[in-house]
């Protein structure tokens, strides 16, 4: 606010005093609403600094977690030790916590809320794949986890995401980007008001105490006021959350508030009156070279200064600090360059950050070849197995074949030269070689389960049971009470389930066949995470402590003189309920009951 002294020409004295004292006065009033408004805009834009770096935190944060859950998933995959599975619970457990404070954080930005609410959909279906593959491996099945990691579904939701977050993060660069020059603004605008209204209002005073006799007492009067305003400005620095340094245009350091000392190890004492370079001695992270000052550079220039990326600041002792800064000249009223204002942070733990996304780069990048080589590894034991199969198939029926039809030769062209005892044993060396051939095709059926993709269909079980029971060529059935209870539909491969359903009424009609009154009932139940299918018969039953042995390949608890088999149909059936995602199990009461059980999960 400029005053016009030539309209005080003519006016009396008193007059005059009078209005170049209230000149004087509105001229403060001015400068202290000028500074108070530049400044609290200055604060206000410092906070919204600062909310933009808690998010770019919080995403680079979240990013990471997400990467230290997939190392952790690959990792179990390839070793199947469970000590991987603690940094994947652990990100799991990290996400929810940062994503909740990252929408906390921007629930005033309907814009970032719809961009977080596609972020939280893609990162939970992330998590999802994650899980189902580790349940997958948990599970045992290897080729179902190859085939979920070869479909590269993961990699499409990590590519969304990271597509996602690099969207939010150049936003919120921008918004950050633009604040911190509205700021700086801020803090320009705040000195010139101060330097150009303090110049007005002390000539002013000085011309009221040059023509009057009260010189002494205004001068002391103004004094005051100025030394309030400057007071002012000095707290709203000290208040400010960055670092903040003054100079004068010699680079000669005037004011230093807490942050700046807290970073640079500098108390206000011993920094004030020595050059910004001796303070702020920065270079680059890689090479060591020497950065120029940037307040150097904006005196010189005139012109606001940035830092390049990864700068570090040796602090009073020595250690190094990674910051990011600027640098704006302070301009007086005749665009001279009466000093300079540095604004920087410490950024030691986002650089930090940087580096730990860098290292976990590097390491998924390792158990990416890793994963790469056990895959070939298990493709040529697919290659091996293949050939075994066809081996079996080939050259072991065919002996079987010759056995059996040379052994009926014996039997039909030699039947009167043969004792009943050599007819007896030929029936046997008949009998072992159809057992035999069963058993191999049992087996290759056995081996080729996860091999091909199943194929679900919503499957009547009623009709597979009845299917089962008319197909069994068993004279025990005929003699069986069967009490079939109502049997809910499943999405499941049909042909696969058939032979569960074959198996486990099969294996109760065998072992219960020996009881006066043989009785087997067949039912479901719904559970919480899918529906349970039993098998109940009040057979001979088995000691409930080797129920786990039940279902390996050539496992059996009762002798073949007693209950002839080989094996393999309860193995069987283990597998395909597995492949189902299902589980199965066995219960029994020796000499009691016997009860076999499998489950189907939903399927959401």
């Amino acid at each position: 606010m400029i005053c016009n002294l030539n309209s005080f020409i003519g006016m009396e004295k008193r007059k005059i005093i009078n209005a170049a004292f209230l000149c004087a006065i509105l001229i403060l009033i001015a400068i202290s609403f000028a500074v108070y408004i530049n400044l609290t805009a200055l604060h206000d834009n410092a906070e919204l600094v600062k909310k933009s770096y808690t998010e770019i935190n919080l995403l680079a944060r979240i990013e990471k977690s997400i990467i230290d859950g997939e190392t952790g998933q690959r990792g179990y995959i390839i070793t199947r030790n469970n000590s991987y599975l603690e940094p994947y619970f652990g990100s799991k457990k990290e996400i929810n916590i940062l994503l909740e404070e990252y929408k906390n954080n921007i629930s005033g930005s309907p814009e970032k809320l719809y961009d977080y609410s596609l972020l939280e959909r893609l990162i939970n279906k992330k998590f999802y794949e994650l899980n189902f593959t580790v349940e997958l491996k948990e599970k045992r099945l290897d080729d179902s986890v190859i085939a979920r990691i070869n479909s590269d579904l993961g990699k499409v939701y990590m590519d969304s995401i990271r597509s996602v977050m690099k969207d939010l993060l150049t936003k919120e660069n921008l918004i950050l980007k633009n604040n911190e020059v509205v700021a700086l603004a801020s803090s320009r605008n705040t000195l010139w008001s101060y330097s150009i209204g303090f110049a007005i209002s002390f000539g002013i005073i000085i011309f009221v105490f040059i023509s009057l006799r009260r010189e002494n007492e205004l001068r002391k009067k103004l004094q005051a006021e100025a030394n309030q305003s400057k007071l002012f400005f000095s707290t709203s620095l000290i208040s400010i959350g960055d670092a903040v340094i003054t100079t004068d245009a010699k680079g000669i350091i005037t004011f230093i508030n807490k942050v700046a000392e807290g970073v640079t190890k500098w108390s206000s004492d011993e920094a004030i009156g020595r050059n910004i370079e001796t303070i702020f001695n920065i270079y680059k992270e890689g090479t060591r070279e020497v950065v120029p000052s940037p307040v150097k550079r904006a005196i010189e220039t005139k012109e606001i200064v940035g830092l390049n990326n990864h700068t570090i600041l040796l602090d009073k002792f020595g250690s190094e600090i990674h910051v990011d800064d600027s640098a704006a000249p302070i301009m007086n009223e005749k665009d001279e360059v009466t000093g300079a204002v540095l604004i920087f942070r410490d950024i030691t733990a986002k650089r930090q950050t940087e580096v730990d996304l860098e290292k976990s780069y590097e390491q998924v990048k390792e158990l990416n070849l890793e994963m790469d080589t056990k895959i070939s590894e298990l493709q040529h034991l697919n290659k091996d197995l293949e050939s075994f199969t066809y081996s079996v198939s080939h050259d072991l029926r065919a002996p079987l074949r010759s056995i059996d039809g040379f052994s009926k030769i014996v039997l039909h062209e030699y039947e009167n030269v043969l004792d009943e005892e050599g007819k007896r044993l030929l029936n046997i060396v008949r009998d072992n070689a159809v057992k035999m051939g069963v058993f191999i095709d049992e087996l290759l059926n056995f081996s080729k389960l996860g091999r091909k993709a199943l194929v679900y269909n919503v499957t009547d079980f009623r009709k597979l049971v009845d299917d089962a029971i008319v197909i069994i060529g068993s004279e025990e059935k005929n003699k069986t009470f069967f009490n079939i209870k109502p049997l809910l539909p499943a999405y499941v491969d049909e042909v696969l389930m058939f032979e569960v359903w074959k198996n486990l009424i099969s294996n109760a009609l065998k072992f219960s066949s020996k009881k006066e009154n043989p009785q087997i009932e067949i039912g479901c139940n719904v559970t919480d995470t899918g529906v349970r299918y039993y098998v109940k018969d009040n057979g001979a039953g088995f000691n409930p402590a080797y129920a786990n042995k039940l279902f390996g390949v050539f496992q059996r608890l009762h002798s073949d003189s007693e209950f002839p088999g080989n094996g393999v149909g309860l193995a069987l059936c283990e597998k395909i309920i597995r492949l189902h995602g299902g589980t199965i199990s066995a219960e029994s009461k020796i000499n009691e009951e016997t009860v076999f059980s499998f489950t189907i999960p939903n399927k959401n």
